[in-house]
């Protein structure tokens, strides 16, 4: 990727790089401190964005017990800028996962909404963003805090004659 315009800006536990290459314009929240060793971040901030992956700028289990809602964020930067986030960050948002239902019904909606349009965000996102925005959610155990109905499908079997999937998986889906 050949990088015109870089603009590092922190916000909200995220480091937002926004990156102008060949009239693609490119958002990437992921890992970057900017204290010392500059360059070398910079380095791996790029490194990052070449490998589309997903990272947080501080611990991520200090990231996640802050604020419930950076959940729902990092499945909704996943699934429109189809960045992977590292096994680290997943760990830790499972761990945190109870920290969404301090978060208000109308918060989780927005973002909610979000996801579910991530394939529509950006022209280079993936046409099934928004499928694996909801997988985060699942994987991570979040949508059990505020879709408890909706994961009770998890693991329950249908006819195989008909259905390849768990009842969940289906309605992923």
């Amino acid at each position: 990727m050949k990088l015109k315009h870089l603009l590092l800006a922190t916000l909200m536990g995220f480091t937002s790089i926004y990156a102008n290459a060949d009239k693609i314009s490119l958002i990437a929240d992921i890992h970057v401190n900017p204290g010392n060793h500059r360059e070398e971040k910079l380095r791996q901030v790029i490194n990052d964005i070449n490998n589309k992956i997903l990272d947080t700028v501080k611990a991520p289990e200090e990231v996640f017990s802050h604020d419930g809602l950076r959940l729902m964020r990092l499945a909704r930067f996943s699934a429109e800028l189809n960045f992977k986030p590292t096994d680290k960050v997943l760990k830790s948002a499972k761990d945190n996962a109870e920290n969404i239902k301090q978060i208000s019904p109308e918060r989780i909606f927005a973002e909610l909404k979000m996801i579910l349009s991530a394939d529509k965000k950006y022209e280079f996102s993936d046409k099934k963003g928004h499928y694996s925005g909801l997988k985060i959610l699942d994987q991570t155990r979040v949508l059990d805090g505020f879709l408890p109905d909706l994961t009770l499908g998890r693991d329950m079997a249908q006819r195989n004659d008909f259905h390849n999937y768990d009842v969940l998986e289906h309605s992923l889906r």
